[in-house]
């Protein structure tokens, strides 16, 4: 693989990273909720979201992207950008992991999934839809949170949008447009691969927490 190319991936895998993490900057004012969510209507009035538990999801968000970005740098030192796409192929999971408990699961998930373990559940694909209806019509929000009723509990729902970079296509772009060695990995660790043939600008998907709150809601 040429330099040219290494640098491109290297820039594609800082520009996704940055994107993840811009979005919950701490000077950024909080959006009011009908800022935060694709449809207001179907939200939870202001005051049931527990602000300690948004800030909880924020927070994890964020670290789950801080840790992935160490360990792609780590690996893009060590091996270049093959070695990118070895850590998103055995540690991500492990980095998710080490971020999510009993009480907090927090994961990368999209509509058009490069690892089948990171499909969205019903109400990801549903909000992950939202979310792409939104960024077609000009208006994607920074976040989108629910207050919602699973299992018999009260649990809040927190998604960060990502969109596609111009660099980021190295990995996710026309196939025929993606370096030989690195599409070849790509389609021997993801035989299942559906996430290529994106352009910049594309909604690429979401950084998803889910918090469990531990209180029944009453009938």
């Amino acid at each position: 693989m040429n330099t040219q190319t290494i640098s491109t991936l290297f820039a594609g895998v800082m520009v996704a990273l940055a994107l993840i993490a811009s979005a919950c900057a701490p000077e950024q004012p909080t959006p009011e909720p009908e800022e935060q969510a694709v449809s207001p209507e179907a939200q939870p009035e202001p005051a049931q979201i527990p602000p300690a538990q948004l800030d909880r999801a924020r927070e994890a968000a964020t670290a789950l992207g801080s840790e992935l970005q160490a360990a792609l740098l780590s690996a893009l030192e060590r091996d270049g950008p093959l070695g990118a796409v070895e850590v998103c192929a055995v540690e991500a999971q492990e980095i998710s992991r080490r971020h999510s408990d009993e009480e907090v699961v927090a994961r990368r998930t999209s509509l058009l999934t490069r690892n089948p373990i990171n499909d969205p559940d019903p109400f990801e694909a549903e909000r992950l839809q939202a979310l792409e209806d939104a960024h077609a019509r000009g208006d994607l929000p920074p976040e989108d949170v629910e207050l919602r009723t699973e299992d018999g509990e009260r649990v809040l729902r927190y998604l960060r949008p990502i969109v596609m970079a111009e660099p980021c296509l190295a990995c996710h772009g026309d196939p025929g447009r993606i370096d030989s060695s690195v599409l070849e990995l790509i389609q021997t660790e993801y035989p299942e691969d559906r996430a290529v043939g994106y352009s910049a600008g594309d909604f690429r998907g979401a950084v998803s927490v889910r918090i469990r709150l531990g209180e029944a809601l009453e009938p």
